[in-house]
């Protein structure tokens, strides 16, 4: 691991060999090699400093390194693979102290690439340096600079103090710099560990909250056997997880074509903005979702080659809700029957992951589980609405069997009564039996009939 040390004066950087020809057109091969290393790249992403603003912290150790070392500017410069940028600087001219600097421009890359102190007393007479372009239009003399290491030894840019007279650096003025390049890395290394705890605690936050919705469907689809509310827990949650501007919920039914989808739950958008526009069909890009043959995640709809090849409008319809990035789950029962799908979108390119797709297709198997559970609690419901309709018939009819049953029987018995006195008062002559015995039969008749 490099670290801050008083180095020898007036040495040359390692692994720098060129001269003033090749200089004046492009960075020696060496050097760049160096300020391409990926690990190096990481290191300066990592910390984040490129693009943001001045910041005094970092101003109050250049204007330092420029009054006690008596120069006229000192700079904090951060190097990527294209450009110096200037975190903070001291007598830079504009519009470099705002835009940066090109690589080949002045002797801070060559300090980067190196990772050692790099001390040049007069860079006009300096063989190595005389044609670079920063020395001849920035007026650059005296130069010292000290990369700045992040702990694991990657040099992120670099501390430098330059005037526009020759200079003799002692071993006092390089202390001064490598302690001031300390002081530097401590504040960029402490930010970079603030912001990623911050980052930590946020992640956290949002799995926390991601928990929390998890937990909340978990215990809905235990708990709720109505369909309407069900799906729409379900669609609520998958557009919110996956990080969707608008999802749906859509049925598989078929009709005399063979196909037919029905709108069941929406999320994002209201139900009427999204009623307006055609149901899907199955087509090559939704074919897939409502035959359960696979989870479909693109980045850019507009670039996949199923997109745009069906009549009659070969895209999106007018006025149709932007989906650029789609993620598109089939809801499939135990038995393997498709019951529908759950479609998301967003207006952005890149927007559902691998995480989006899992959070997807898990909810996507909750629902099935729960749909199925919520039809069969539906059909006990209807049968025993049946059941209770059947048994009121039932009552009903032996009711009207009993009441309409009741006459016959009345009109039998009463001709047995009036045959019985007849008989006891020896009036019992042929006519009147003949009368009774028809009305006997007649009654008789009537019973058979509601019998049958």
């Amino acid at each position: 691991m490099r670290g801050y040390g008083v180095s020898s004066l007036g040495t040359s950087p390692p692994n720098v060999q060129a001269d003033a020809r090749t200089m004046s057109t492009a960075l020696p091969q060496a050097v760049r090699s160096h300020l391409d290393d990926p690990d190096r790249l990481a290191a300066v992403a990592r910390l984040g400093l490129l693009g943001t603003p001045r910041e005094e912290a970092f101003d109050r150790l250049t204007r330092l390194a420029a009054r006690v070392l008596g120069v006229r500017g000192a700079l904090v410069t951060v190097t990527t693979a294209e450009v110096q940028f200037c975190k903070s600087s001291v007598g830079l001219p504009e519009p470099w102290a705002s835009s940066g600097l090109p690589l080949t421009y002045g002797l801070c890359p060559y300090t980067v690439a190196s990772g050692e102190p790099l001390l040049v007393a007069d860079a006009r007479t300096d063989p190595r340096f005389h044609d670079n372009p920063g020395v001849r239009e920035l007026g650059l003399a005296g130069y010292a600079g000290v990369p700045l290491l992040t702990s694991d030894g990657q040099a992120i840019g670099a501390f430098c103090a330059f005037d526009d007279r020759p200079r003799t650096w002692t071993a006092e003025d390089l202390q001064t710099l490598e302690d001031l390049a300390a002081a530097t890395m401590t504040e960029v290394e402490l930010r970079a560990t603030t912001a990623a705890m911050r980052a930590r605690a946020a992640t956290l936050r949002e799995e926390g909250a991601t928990l929390e919705i998890i937990n909340h469907v978990g215990r809905l689809l235990t708990a709720e056997l109505d369909l309407a509310t069900l799906v729409q827990a379900v669609t609520d949650a998958a557009t919110a997880l996956t990080g969707a501007h608008f999802g749906a919920f859509f049925y598989n039914s078929l009709d005399e074509g063979g196909e037919h989808y029905t709108l069941h739950a929406i999320a994002g958008v209201p139900r009427e903005v999204f009623e307006q526009f055609p149901l899907p069909r199955n087509t090559a890009l939704f074919g897939p979702t409502f035959r359960g043959d696979a989870t479909v995640r693109i980045a850019d709809v507009r670039q996949d080659e199923r997109f745009g090849q069906n009549p009659p409008y070969y895209g999106m319809p007018a006025s149709h809700l932007p989906v650029v990035s789609y993620l598109a789950v089939p809801v499939i029962a135990r038995a393997g029957r498709v019951l529908g799908g759950l479609f998301f979108g967003h207006p952005e390119p890149d927007i559902f992951d691998e995480r989006a797709e899992r959070f997807a297709v898990g909810l996507a198997a909750q629902a099935a589980v729960a749909v199925e559970n919520a039809h069969l609690y539906q059909q006990a419901q209807d049968e025993l609405a049946a059941r209770g309709r059947a048994e009121a018939g039932k009552e009903a009819f032996l009711d009207a069997v009993a009441h309409d049953l009741g006459n016959p029987l009345t009109t039998v018995k009463g001709q047995a009564q009036l045959l019985r006195r007849r008989a006891r008062q020896g009036r019992a002559d042929l006519a009147t039996l003949e009368t009774s015995l028809g009305a006997i039969e007649d009654a008789t008749d009537r019973a058979t009939r509601l019998i049958a």
